[in-house]
């Protein structure tokens, strides 16, 4: 006996399988890791003027921070004329793909205007060093690409 497909059965048929293949993309999109630049992207975006203020803040300086990339770490040079004992903040170690592997490690400048980060804990790929610092009552912000191998 040979089954005869009509075009209301066919219809049928693909209306079914839509709904099958549309239902599958809407289980794998929910499944699906979303990764944002920061999870809180948006209070951050209110207060970016501030940023924008504190890199101001280094161009009145004149001395930006440098930064060395070492076998086994960086070091941040601070400029001569601050004062150690002075300089607060954070560095953070911001990795774009993943903000769950971001690293943030507070400021801890020794007496020659230096601190070294050790690097062994950052996984391979692109990084932004972010320090915010705070010398004498004035905000700075400095950003820098950065790529660990």
């Amino acid at each position: 006996m040979k089954i005869k497909i009509t075009w209301g059965t066919g219809i049928f048929i693909f209306i079914i399988f839509f709904l099958m293949a549309s239902g599958f993309t809407i289980y794998f999109a929910y499944k699906q890791k979303i990764n944002l630049v920061t999870p809180d992207y948006y209070p951050k975006e209110l207060k970016y003027q501030d940023i924008i203020n504190k890199k101001k803040n280094v161009k009145k300086f004149k001395k930006e921070i440098i930064i060395k990339e070492l076998d086994n770490g960086i070091s941040l040079f601070f400029p001569d004329s601050l004062n150690a004992d002075s300089i607060t903040g954070s560095i953070t170690f911001y990795r774009p793909s993943d903000f769950e592997k971001d690293v943030v490690i507070k400021l801890n400048v020794n007496d020659s205007l230096m601190q070294f980060f050790n690097t062994s804990y950052l996984l391979k790929g692109k990084y932004n060093i972010i320090i915010e610092w705070e010398h004498k009552g004035m905000d700075f912000f400095q950003e820098q690409s950065f790529y660990y191998q």
